[in-house]
């Protein structure tokens, strides 16, 4: 058996390949050793749960939206 230790520099990319090298069969993975301490500070997971009630309480419309993008000149000088 060869026995490898790999060195990622990105935490996201790691986690890339890990999840390929689980897919192969002839691999085997011992434990999970993504190391937390290379991750920015500050960076954490979200959930989309965060976002909710976020327009709450907000005077806004799809007619508002389109009114203001309008205004900023969006397609005026577009050509079809």
């Amino acid at each position: 058996m060869t026995r490898l230790h790999i060195n990622i520099k990105d935490s996201e990319k790691a986690v890339i390949v890990i999840n390929l090298l689980k897919e192969l069969p002839f691999v085997e993975i011992e434990g999970n050793t993504i190391d937390k301490k290379n991750e920015p500070a500050g960076k954490k997971t979200k959930s989309l749960e965060d976002l909710f009630g976020l327009w709450e309480n907000k005077d806004i419309s799809l007619l508002k939206i389109r009114e203001k993008a309008w205004a900023r000149g969006v397609g005026q000088n577009d050509t079809l």
